[in-house]
């Protein structure tokens, strides 16, 4: 397999940063980036995608890398679900409290729509050579 190649997104209106990684490889995380949670292992394991908080090395930037395994592993499917997973660390992490449909939970659906279309972005990325 080739190197993963880490896309970096910003928020901007949220002070958390994804990234999203195209390709499985863990040195390539891990030389990067540290487990925001104590105790917790960056992991690859057998999933086709993650969501892993963590705090970039080099800059302190807190966010989340979310990884897939390899490109024909982003299916719409597997794109929403790993979106909700870093929706859900995002919103915890900053305290923004979850809503139910009643109060239409904006906030929630906006930031997993923009996450969903940054891995979106990252796999058609030109800079992407993997299969």
């Amino acid at each position: 397999m080739k190197k993963a190649i880490i896309h970096e997104f910003d928020p901007m209106i949220y002070p958390r940063t994804l990234w999203v990684c195209v390709g499985w490889d863990k040195k390539v995380i891990t030389d990067r980036f540290e487990p925001v949670y104590k105790n917790a292992e960056i992991m690859c394991d057998d999933s086709v995608g993650t969501v892993i908080p963590v705090i970039e090395k080099e800059t302190g930037y807190m966010g989340c890398v979310v990884a897939f395994r390899s490109k024909k592993y982003a299916t719409t499917q597997n794109i929403t679900h790993e979106s909700v997973h870093a929706s859900d660390y995002i919103c915890e992490q900053l305290g923004i409290v979850g809503q139910n449909f009643i109060d239409c939970n904006e906030a929630y659906a906006y930031l997993t729509g923009w996450i969903a279309g940054c891995i979106d972005r990252a796999f058609k990325s030109r800079s992407n050579r993997l299969k």
